[in-house]
């Protein structure tokens, strides 16, 4: 709803609402589908993040935060290559900058790399 009045919310409580999605998972917060229905329930969940996650990065820099729960989506959907190269290239961009005090954490490549290993891709 946010997004759809042009509302522009301070950055604050943007970063609030995205740590919130990050950390939560919105199937907690909101109960958007019926219970029994799972694939519907995840697709709930993915497109409500990511698009906290879109907002965030259009409004400021994109952040490890924000960064982190495209990975997550990326891997979910079973998508690890691209939540590599997304990773890397934002890797590349903070490298870059010699303004940004952002590390990328071991706990970002987490989601890659189960999905790897589910995907029994490892090499």
């Amino acid at each position: 709803k946010v997004k759809e009045s042009g509302l522009v919310l301070p950055k604050d409580t943007i970063s609030t609402y995205l740590y919130v999605v990050g950390t939560m998972g919105m199937g907690d917060s909101f109960r958007m589908t019926t219970i029994g229905d799972e694939e519907k329930k995840n697709i709930s969940e993915a497109s409500i993040s990511e698009e906290v996650v879109t907002y965030h990065d259009l409004a400021m820099k994109p952040t490890e935060s924000s960064i982190s729960l495209r990975v997550k989506a990326f891997a979910s959907k079973g998508d690890a290559k691209t939540a590599n190269e997304l990773l890397e290239a934002f890797k590349k961009r903070i490298g870059d900058d010699v303004d940004n005090k952002e590390a990328i954490r071991l706990r970002t490549y987490l989601p890659i790399l189960k999905q790897y290993c589910e995907s029994k891709d490892v090499g």
